[in-house]
Protein backbone atom coordinates (compact mmCIF):
# COMPACT_ATOMS: atom_id res chain seq x y z
CA UNK A 1 0.00 0.00 0.00
CA UNK A 2 1.07 3.08 -1.15
CA UNK A 3 0.26 6.77 0.58
CA UNK A 4 1.29 10.07 0.17
CA UNK A 5 1.91 12.10 2.79
CA UNK A 6 4.40 14.25 1.59
CA UNK A 7 3.39 15.86 -1.60
CA UNK A 8 5.22 14.84 -4.76
CA UNK A 9 6.60 11.86 -2.98
CA UNK A 10 5.09 8.11 -2.62
CA UNK A 11 6.31 5.81 -0.29
CA UNK A 12 5.74 2.39 1.62
CA UNK A 13 4.62 3.60 4.68
CA UNK A 14 6.07 1.03 7.30
CA UNK A 15 9.11 0.94 4.80
CA UNK A 16 9.73 4.49 5.09
CA UNK A 17 8.87 5.96 8.28
CA UNK A 18 6.45 4.02 10.82
CA UNK A 19 3.76 5.61 12.12
CA UNK A 20 14.36 22.98 39.62
CA UNK A 21 13.15 25.72 41.41
CA UNK A 22 14.91 24.94 44.75
CA UNK A 23 17.60 26.72 46.84
CA UNK A 24 21.37 24.70 46.87
CA UNK A 25 22.65 25.91 50.02
CA UNK A 26 25.56 23.51 49.97
CA UNK A 27 27.79 21.58 47.60
CA UNK A 28 31.43 19.74 47.67
CA UNK A 29 33.03 17.03 46.96
CA UNK A 30 34.63 14.29 49.10
CA UNK A 31 36.62 11.35 48.57
CA UNK A 32 35.26 8.11 49.71
CA UNK A 33 37.06 5.14 50.42
CA UNK A 34 35.39 2.61 48.68
CA UNK A 35 35.05 3.62 45.07
CA UNK A 36 38.16 5.81 45.14
CA UNK A 37 35.86 8.83 43.07
CA UNK A 38 35.08 11.55 43.43
CA UNK A 39 31.39 12.26 44.51
CA UNK A 40 29.28 15.38 44.52
CA UNK A 41 27.08 16.17 47.32
CA UNK A 42 24.19 18.69 46.79
CA UNK A 43 21.39 19.61 49.82
CA UNK A 44 18.19 20.83 48.60
CA UNK A 45 16.02 22.83 51.44
CA UNK A 46 12.69 22.88 51.56
CA UNK A 47 10.28 24.08 54.22
CA UNK A 48 10.11 21.13 56.96
CA UNK A 49 12.34 18.78 55.08
CA UNK A 50 14.84 18.32 53.13
CA UNK A 51 16.52 15.85 50.76
CA UNK A 52 20.21 14.92 50.22
CA UNK A 53 22.05 14.06 46.96
CA UNK A 54 25.35 12.11 46.12
CA UNK A 55 26.48 11.28 42.65
CA UNK A 56 29.31 11.00 40.94
CA UNK A 57 30.15 13.53 38.08
CA UNK A 58 32.94 11.96 36.72
CA UNK A 59 29.94 8.80 36.02
CA UNK A 60 30.74 6.04 33.18
CA UNK A 61 31.42 8.59 30.72
CA UNK A 62 29.02 6.16 27.96
CA UNK A 63 25.77 7.10 29.83
CA UNK A 64 27.04 10.13 32.00
CA UNK A 65 24.81 12.73 30.14
CA UNK A 66 21.50 10.78 30.86
CA UNK A 67 22.66 9.50 34.32
CA UNK A 68 23.31 13.16 35.29
CA UNK A 69 19.87 14.37 33.39
CA UNK A 70 17.84 12.08 35.19
CA UNK A 71 19.26 13.22 38.40
CA UNK A 72 18.24 16.96 37.53
CA UNK A 73 15.00 15.29 37.84
CA UNK A 74 14.69 13.39 40.52
CA UNK A 75 15.86 16.94 42.37
CA UNK A 76 13.42 18.65 40.36
CA UNK A 77 10.71 15.55 42.08
CA UNK A 78 12.26 16.01 45.18
CA UNK A 79 11.88 19.90 45.29
CA UNK A 80 7.61 19.28 45.02
CA UNK A 81 7.04 16.83 48.01
CA UNK A 82 7.50 17.18 51.88
CA UNK A 83 10.27 14.53 52.52
CA UNK A 84 13.32 13.55 53.90
CA UNK A 85 15.45 11.50 52.31
CA UNK A 86 18.94 10.73 51.32
CA UNK A 87 19.56 9.48 47.86
CA UNK A 88 22.65 7.88 46.01
CA UNK A 89 23.11 7.38 42.00
CA UNK A 90 24.87 4.69 41.51
CA UNK A 91 27.52 1.95 42.44
CA UNK A 92 28.98 4.39 45.44
CA UNK A 93 29.28 4.52 48.99
CA UNK A 94 28.30 7.87 51.15
CA UNK A 95 28.34 8.85 54.79
CA UNK A 96 25.03 11.38 54.97
CA UNK A 97 25.73 11.79 59.06
CA UNK A 98 21.96 11.89 59.73
CA UNK A 99 19.34 9.22 60.61
CA UNK A 100 16.95 9.80 57.37
CA UNK A 101 16.53 6.75 54.93
CA UNK A 102 18.56 5.95 51.90
CA UNK A 103 17.55 5.19 48.41
CA UNK A 104 20.26 3.91 46.14
CA UNK A 105 19.03 4.30 42.02
CA UNK A 106 21.20 3.15 39.20
CA UNK A 107 20.47 2.26 35.51
CA UNK A 108 19.97 -0.72 33.05
CA UNK A 109 21.56 0.28 30.06
CA UNK A 110 22.03 -3.13 28.36
CA UNK A 111 20.06 -5.14 25.78
CA UNK A 112 17.24 -7.44 27.19
CA UNK A 113 16.34 -8.65 23.86
CA UNK A 114 18.66 -10.92 23.39
CA UNK A 115 18.83 -13.88 20.80
CA UNK A 116 19.77 -17.82 22.67
CA UNK A 117 24.15 -17.63 22.26
CA UNK A 118 24.45 -13.87 22.87
CA UNK A 119 27.26 -12.74 24.59
CA UNK A 120 26.92 -12.33 28.23
CA UNK A 121 23.65 -14.02 27.87
CA UNK A 122 24.56 -17.24 29.88
CA UNK A 123 22.01 -18.14 32.34
CA UNK A 124 19.41 -15.98 31.24
CA UNK A 125 15.60 -17.25 30.38
CA UNK A 126 13.86 -17.35 27.61
CA UNK A 127 10.24 -14.54 27.44
CA UNK A 128 7.87 -14.28 25.11
CA UNK A 129 8.62 -12.36 22.26
CA UNK A 130 9.24 -14.07 19.41
CA UNK A 131 11.51 -14.51 16.81
CA UNK A 132 11.47 -16.60 13.31
CA UNK A 133 10.49 -19.83 15.62
CA UNK A 134 12.44 -19.15 18.93
CA UNK A 135 11.97 -16.48 21.35
CA UNK A 136 13.94 -13.97 22.73
CA UNK A 137 16.34 -14.17 25.87
CA UNK A 138 15.29 -11.95 28.77
CA UNK A 139 18.46 -10.62 29.90
CA UNK A 140 19.59 -8.39 32.72
CA UNK A 141 22.59 -7.60 32.95
CA UNK A 142 23.81 -7.48 36.74
CA UNK A 143 20.73 -8.55 37.82
CA UNK A 144 21.79 -9.53 41.58
CA UNK A 145 22.73 -5.65 41.68
CA UNK A 146 20.11 -4.40 40.25
CA UNK A 147 17.46 -6.25 41.99
CA UNK A 148 18.72 -5.04 45.39
CA UNK A 149 17.86 -0.79 44.60
CA UNK A 150 15.17 1.02 45.81
CA UNK A 151 14.88 2.18 42.03
CA UNK A 152 16.11 1.17 38.60
CA UNK A 153 15.55 3.64 35.48
CA UNK A 154 15.47 2.04 32.53
CA UNK A 155 15.61 3.97 29.24
CA UNK A 156 14.05 1.30 27.17
CA UNK A 157 10.00 0.81 26.65
CA UNK A 158 11.13 -2.30 24.60
CA UNK A 159 13.54 -3.63 27.51
CA UNK A 160 10.76 -2.88 30.00
CA UNK A 161 8.09 -4.94 27.45
CA UNK A 162 10.46 -8.17 27.42
CA UNK A 163 10.94 -8.11 30.79
CA UNK A 164 6.81 -7.37 32.09
CA UNK A 165 5.93 -10.40 28.82
CA UNK A 166 8.09 -12.76 30.65
CA UNK A 167 5.77 -12.91 33.97
CA UNK A 168 9.63 -13.60 35.46
CA UNK A 169 10.86 -10.25 37.43
CA UNK A 170 7.27 -8.88 38.31
CA UNK A 171 9.18 -7.74 41.71
CA UNK A 172 12.19 -6.67 39.66
CA UNK A 173 9.63 -4.15 37.81
CA UNK A 174 8.39 -2.88 40.53
CA UNK A 175 11.85 -1.08 41.08
CA UNK A 176 11.87 0.37 37.79
CA UNK A 177 11.09 3.71 36.59
CA UNK A 178 11.35 4.51 32.31
CA UNK A 179 12.82 7.54 32.02
CA UNK A 180 13.31 8.51 28.05
CA UNK A 181 17.15 9.98 27.45
CA UNK A 182 15.66 13.61 26.81
CA UNK A 183 19.32 14.63 28.12
CA UNK A 184 18.12 18.17 25.58
CA UNK A 185 16.20 20.74 25.72
CA UNK A 186 13.63 20.87 22.63
CA UNK A 187 13.83 23.20 20.43
CA UNK A 188 12.54 24.54 17.16
CA UNK A 189 14.75 23.08 14.36
CA UNK A 190 15.43 24.37 11.35
CA UNK A 191 16.21 23.01 7.70
CA UNK A 192 19.72 23.67 6.76
CA UNK A 193 20.93 22.06 3.20
CA UNK A 194 24.73 21.88 3.89
CA UNK A 195 26.42 19.64 6.89
CA UNK A 196 29.74 18.84 7.57
CA UNK A 197 28.61 15.11 7.96
CA UNK A 198 26.18 13.37 5.11
CA UNK A 199 26.27 10.25 7.53
CA UNK A 200 27.48 9.11 10.59
CA UNK A 201 27.76 6.16 12.58
CA UNK A 202 28.78 5.74 16.24
CA UNK A 203 29.98 2.64 16.31
CA UNK A 204 32.25 1.92 19.43
CA UNK A 205 33.60 -0.79 18.09
CA UNK A 206 33.48 -0.62 14.17
CA UNK A 207 35.24 -3.93 13.70
CA UNK A 208 32.53 -6.09 15.44
CA UNK A 209 31.80 -8.31 12.08
CA UNK A 210 28.54 -7.03 11.68
CA UNK A 211 28.69 -3.65 11.62
CA UNK A 212 32.44 -4.29 9.67
CA UNK A 213 30.32 -5.37 6.85
CA UNK A 214 27.90 -2.71 6.83
CA UNK A 215 30.52 -0.02 6.99
CA UNK A 216 32.56 -2.28 3.80
CA UNK A 217 28.92 -2.18 2.14
CA UNK A 218 28.68 2.02 2.58
CA UNK A 219 32.06 2.22 0.70
CA UNK A 220 30.87 -0.49 -1.87
CA UNK A 221 27.85 2.24 -2.62
CA UNK A 222 29.61 5.22 -2.41
CA UNK A 223 27.59 6.21 0.23
CA UNK A 224 29.87 9.06 2.22
CA UNK A 225 29.91 8.44 5.90
CA UNK A 226 31.86 8.71 9.02
CA UNK A 227 32.01 6.84 12.11
CA UNK A 228 32.46 8.74 15.63
CA UNK A 229 34.24 7.43 18.14
CA UNK A 230 34.61 8.50 21.81
CA UNK A 231 32.25 11.56 21.61
CA UNK A 232 30.15 11.71 24.70
CA UNK A 233 30.31 15.11 26.29
CA UNK A 234 26.89 16.63 26.32
CA UNK A 235 27.81 19.67 24.23
CA UNK A 236 30.46 18.18 21.63
CA UNK A 237 28.00 15.62 20.87
CA UNK A 238 25.26 18.47 20.17
CA UNK A 239 27.47 20.22 18.02
CA UNK A 240 28.59 16.97 16.07
CA UNK A 241 24.55 16.70 15.93
CA UNK A 242 23.67 19.72 14.19
CA UNK A 243 26.26 19.06 11.83
CA UNK A 244 25.31 15.50 11.10
CA UNK A 245 22.07 14.76 8.08
CA UNK A 246 21.41 11.24 8.90
CA UNK A 247 22.22 8.58 11.40
CA UNK A 248 22.57 5.19 10.44
CA UNK A 249 22.11 2.87 13.77
CA UNK A 250 22.76 -0.77 13.18
CA UNK A 251 22.71 -3.69 15.61
CA UNK A 252 25.88 -4.22 17.58
CA UNK A 253 25.51 -7.47 17.13
CA UNK A 254 23.47 -10.67 15.20
CA UNK A 255 21.66 -11.06 18.50
CA UNK A 256 21.62 -7.75 20.75
CA UNK A 257 18.42 -6.49 19.68
CA UNK A 258 16.95 -3.55 21.83
CA UNK A 259 17.54 -0.16 19.61
CA UNK A 260 19.84 2.07 20.70
CA UNK A 261 17.69 4.51 22.15
CA UNK A 262 20.51 6.33 24.30
CA UNK A 263 22.25 7.44 20.98
CA UNK A 264 18.66 7.78 18.62
CA UNK A 265 16.64 9.93 21.02
CA UNK A 266 19.50 13.01 21.47
CA UNK A 267 20.39 12.82 17.84
CA UNK A 268 16.91 13.35 17.16
CA UNK A 269 16.15 16.16 19.37
CA UNK A 270 18.83 17.72 17.20
CA UNK A 271 17.24 17.69 13.87
CA UNK A 272 19.31 13.97 13.11
CA UNK A 273 16.86 11.74 10.98
CA UNK A 274 17.64 8.46 12.12
CA UNK A 275 17.56 5.15 9.63
CA UNK A 276 18.14 2.11 11.45
CA UNK A 277 17.78 -1.46 11.12
CA UNK A 278 14.53 -2.84 12.47
CA UNK A 279 14.26 -3.59 15.83
CA UNK A 280 11.40 -6.08 18.02
CA UNK A 281 8.74 -4.32 19.98
CA UNK A 282 9.58 -1.41 17.91
CA UNK A 283 5.79 -0.05 17.99
CA UNK A 284 6.88 0.42 22.05
CA UNK A 285 8.62 3.02 21.48
CA UNK A 286 6.95 5.98 22.09
CA UNK A 287 8.65 8.36 18.83
CA UNK A 288 9.03 5.12 16.70
CA UNK A 289 6.92 6.89 14.00
CA UNK A 290 9.73 9.56 13.77
CA UNK A 291 12.73 6.85 12.78
CA UNK A 292 13.08 5.28 9.54
CA UNK A 293 13.56 1.58 10.00
CA UNK A 294 14.67 -0.96 7.49
CA UNK A 295 16.09 -4.55 7.55
CA UNK A 296 18.90 -5.19 7.05
CA UNK A 297 19.28 -6.24 3.66
CA UNK A 298 17.30 -3.45 2.36
CA UNK A 299 19.10 -0.76 4.34
CA UNK A 300 21.48 0.84 1.64
CA UNK A 301 18.61 1.22 -0.94
CA UNK A 302 16.87 3.10 2.32
CA UNK A 303 19.79 5.59 2.69
CA UNK A 304 19.98 6.54 -0.76
CA UNK A 305 16.30 7.15 -0.67
CA UNK A 306 16.33 9.18 1.85
CA UNK A 307 19.66 11.21 0.44
CA UNK A 308 17.42 11.90 -2.60
CA UNK A 309 14.71 12.96 -0.72
CA UNK A 310 16.22 14.39 2.58
CA UNK A 311 14.68 18.05 2.72
CA UNK A 312 11.07 16.47 2.31
CA UNK A 313 11.78 14.05 4.52
CA UNK A 314 13.30 16.52 7.10
CA UNK A 315 10.52 18.67 6.94
CA UNK A 316 8.47 16.02 7.22
CA UNK A 317 9.38 15.21 10.25
CA UNK A 318 10.81 17.70 12.12
CA UNK A 319 8.42 20.60 11.18
CA UNK A 320 5.33 18.11 12.04
CA UNK A 321 2.85 19.27 15.25
CA UNK A 322 3.39 15.25 16.03
CA UNK A 323 6.74 15.90 16.75
CA UNK A 324 6.85 18.56 18.88
CA UNK A 325 3.71 17.29 20.72
CA UNK A 326 5.19 13.96 21.08
CA UNK A 327 8.16 15.26 22.47
CA UNK A 328 6.98 17.31 24.99
CA UNK A 329 4.48 14.91 26.11
CA UNK A 330 7.69 12.92 26.92
CA UNK A 331 9.63 15.33 28.75
CA UNK A 332 6.48 15.77 30.82
CA UNK A 333 6.26 11.58 30.88
CA UNK A 334 9.40 11.69 32.45
CA UNK A 335 9.21 14.26 35.16
CA UNK A 336 5.78 12.50 35.94
CA UNK A 337 7.26 9.22 36.24
CA UNK A 338 9.83 10.06 39.35
CA UNK A 339 7.29 12.31 40.73
CA UNK A 340 4.44 9.70 41.13
CA UNK A 341 7.16 6.69 41.89
CA UNK A 342 8.18 9.40 44.75
CA UNK A 343 5.05 10.21 45.82
CA UNK A 344 3.96 6.54 46.28
CA UNK A 345 6.95 6.17 48.35
CA UNK A 346 6.41 8.82 50.69
CA UNK A 347 2.57 7.16 51.43
CA UNK A 348 3.76 4.12 52.63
Amino acid sequence: MFINFIPGLSYRLREIITPLKSEFVSSYTVNTYFTKRVQQKTEIKLDNAYCNFAYNENHDVVIREYYLYFIKLFKSAASKLDFHYNFIFGNYSFDFSNNAPTLIIDTQHEHTLVKPGGRDSIGSPKGNIRFDDDFYLVRIANYDYLKNLDIVVEYSLPNINNIKQSGLFNSYLDKVIYIAPMIYDLTVLKYEEEKKYPCITLFGNPDEPKRRKFLDQLLENNILSTNIRNCFEKNELRELYLNTKILLNIRQTLHHHTLEELRILPALLNGVIIISEDVPLRNTVPYNEFIIFSDYNSIIDKIKFVQDNYKEIWEYIFLSQNYLSLMNDLEKSNEDNILNFLTKLVKE
